[in-house]
Protein backbone atom coordinates (compact mmCIF):
# COMPACT_ATOMS: atom_id res chain seq x y z
CA UNK A 1 0.00 0.00 0.00
CA UNK A 2 1.62 3.76 -0.87
CA UNK A 3 1.29 5.97 1.88
CA UNK A 4 -0.74 8.90 1.66
CA UNK A 5 0.33 12.15 1.14
CA UNK A 6 -1.99 15.67 1.26
CA UNK A 7 -1.91 17.65 -1.61
CA UNK A 8 0.36 20.71 -1.56
CA UNK A 9 -1.11 23.86 -2.71
CA UNK A 10 1.39 26.10 -4.43
CA UNK A 11 2.18 29.44 -3.47
CA UNK A 12 0.16 32.19 -4.59
CA UNK A 13 1.61 34.17 -7.32
CA UNK A 14 4.31 36.94 -5.95
CA UNK A 15 2.58 40.69 -7.03
CA UNK A 16 4.36 42.28 -9.85
CA UNK A 17 6.40 44.63 -7.31
CA UNK A 18 8.18 41.37 -6.28
CA UNK A 19 8.39 39.18 -9.06
CA UNK A 20 12.43 38.70 -9.45
CA UNK A 21 11.92 38.68 -13.36
CA UNK A 22 9.28 41.52 -13.67
CA UNK A 23 10.14 45.24 -13.30
CA UNK A 24 7.47 47.29 -11.87
CA UNK A 25 6.30 50.37 -13.87
CA UNK A 26 8.05 53.75 -13.08
CA UNK A 27 11.35 51.30 -12.05
CA UNK A 28 14.61 52.59 -13.41
CA UNK A 29 15.82 50.58 -16.06
CA UNK A 30 18.87 49.75 -14.02
CA UNK A 31 20.42 50.88 -11.09
CA UNK A 32 23.78 52.84 -10.95
CA UNK A 33 25.98 51.54 -7.90
CA UNK A 34 25.53 54.01 -5.01
CA UNK A 35 29.27 55.59 -5.24
CA UNK A 36 28.28 56.69 -9.18
CA UNK A 37 26.04 60.00 -10.17
CA UNK A 38 25.02 61.31 -12.99
CA UNK A 39 26.98 64.05 -15.33
CA UNK A 40 24.64 67.15 -15.30
CA UNK A 41 26.52 68.33 -18.68
CA UNK A 42 26.48 64.84 -20.42
CA UNK A 43 23.99 63.01 -18.35
CA UNK A 44 26.24 59.67 -17.98
CA UNK A 45 26.91 57.59 -14.78
CA UNK A 46 30.48 58.63 -13.23
CA UNK A 47 31.85 57.77 -10.47
CA UNK A 48 32.41 60.25 -7.84
CA UNK A 49 36.29 60.19 -8.15
CA UNK A 50 35.15 61.64 -11.91
CA UNK A 51 33.42 64.22 -10.64
CA UNK A 52 33.24 67.60 -8.90
CA UNK A 53 30.45 70.11 -8.03
CA UNK A 54 30.12 73.18 -10.00
CA UNK A 55 27.11 76.08 -10.23
CA UNK A 56 25.16 73.55 -7.56
CA UNK A 57 25.54 70.64 -9.57
CA UNK A 58 27.95 67.69 -10.18
CA UNK A 59 30.06 67.92 -13.81
CA UNK A 60 32.96 65.60 -15.00
CA UNK A 61 36.13 66.60 -14.18
CA UNK A 62 37.97 68.63 -17.09
CA UNK A 63 41.36 66.49 -16.45
CA UNK A 64 38.54 63.18 -16.89
CA UNK A 65 35.81 64.10 -19.40
CA UNK A 66 33.09 61.77 -20.09
CA UNK A 67 33.10 59.86 -23.55
CA UNK A 68 30.37 60.50 -25.50
CA UNK A 69 29.61 59.59 -28.97
CA UNK A 70 28.87 62.07 -31.85
CA UNK A 71 25.62 61.53 -32.25
CA UNK A 72 24.90 62.59 -28.69
CA UNK A 73 26.21 65.86 -29.75
CA UNK A 74 24.56 68.69 -31.35
CA UNK A 75 27.55 68.34 -34.45
CA UNK A 76 25.30 65.75 -36.52
CA UNK A 77 22.78 66.24 -38.89
CA UNK A 78 20.75 63.67 -41.26
CA UNK A 79 21.19 64.15 -44.96
CA UNK A 80 18.48 65.23 -47.00
CA UNK A 81 19.84 63.68 -49.83
CA UNK A 82 21.28 60.07 -48.77
CA UNK A 83 19.23 59.99 -45.11
CA UNK A 84 22.80 59.42 -43.81
CA UNK A 85 23.48 60.62 -40.32
CA UNK A 86 27.21 62.37 -40.64
CA UNK A 87 29.13 65.46 -39.00
CA UNK A 88 28.71 68.59 -40.11
CA UNK A 89 31.99 70.21 -40.91
CA UNK A 90 31.02 67.61 -43.97
CA UNK A 91 27.34 69.26 -44.81
CA UNK A 92 25.83 72.22 -45.67
CA UNK A 93 22.58 74.06 -44.53
CA UNK A 94 19.94 74.61 -47.45
CA UNK A 95 18.04 77.83 -45.27
CA UNK A 96 15.18 77.09 -48.00
CA UNK A 97 14.24 73.62 -47.57
CA UNK A 98 15.61 73.81 -43.79
CA UNK A 99 17.41 70.63 -44.01
CA UNK A 100 21.33 69.20 -44.40
CA UNK A 101 23.16 68.01 -46.93
CA UNK A 102 26.77 65.94 -47.78
CA UNK A 103 29.40 68.28 -49.56
CA UNK A 104 31.68 66.85 -52.56
CA UNK A 105 33.82 65.35 -52.20
CA UNK A 106 32.69 64.42 -48.84
CA UNK A 107 29.43 62.65 -50.22
CA UNK A 108 27.59 60.21 -47.83
CA UNK A 109 29.49 56.55 -48.26
CA UNK A 110 27.89 54.29 -50.28
CA UNK A 111 25.41 57.12 -51.68
CA UNK A 112 23.54 55.45 -54.40
CA UNK A 113 22.01 59.13 -55.44
CA UNK A 114 24.59 61.29 -56.64
CA UNK A 115 24.52 64.61 -55.67
CA UNK A 116 23.26 67.20 -58.53
CA UNK A 117 24.59 70.44 -57.69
Amino acid sequence: IAPHFPLIQPPPPLPAMLHPRLIPVGAPAKRQPASQNICRTHQKARDMAHLVYQDGGLVCRSDNVCKVSIKDTDQVETCSIHGRTRQKQYMVYDSVANTWHCVAPNECLGAAIPHSQ
